[in-house]
């Protein structure tokens, strides 16, 4: 399972449950795809919803997340908090700081 750097660490959560890796990519759909094209990961994506299932094809599909939502909210036959119960919750806080563009070459090298 791929996902990005700054989706929710309940996907963590969900990977141990299920003894399955879990790796982080930077963000964007692009780099999701292409580390799990790296690892042959059979599913990824990012916090925003969208999944990607290199079995249909290498791009995020809201139609996709749509119905596997639908198909969870029939296994645990009940509304989606039931869902939502099984894992924990968590704050994400996202803040924009300063950074001088011709620093970021070195910054990758950290």
């Amino acid at each position: 399972m791929v996902t990005n750097l700054s989706t929710s660490q309940v996907l963590d959560d969900v990977a141990d449950s299920f003894s399955v890796p879990l790796t982080r990519a930077p963000v964007g759909e692009i780099n999701v795809a292409q580390q799990m094209m790296i690892e042959g990961a059979v599913v990824g994506g990012e916090g925003n919803g969208g999944v990607i299932l290199p079995a249909l094809h290498h791009t995020r599909d809201a139609p996709l997340a749509a119905a596997l939502i639908l198909q969870a909210l029939i296994d645990v036959d009940g509304p989606p908090s039931v869902a939502a119960a099984r894992w924990p919750s968590y704050a994400i806080v996202k803040e924009k700081i300063g950074f001088p563009r011709e620093a970021l070459p070195q910054a990758y090298e950290i």
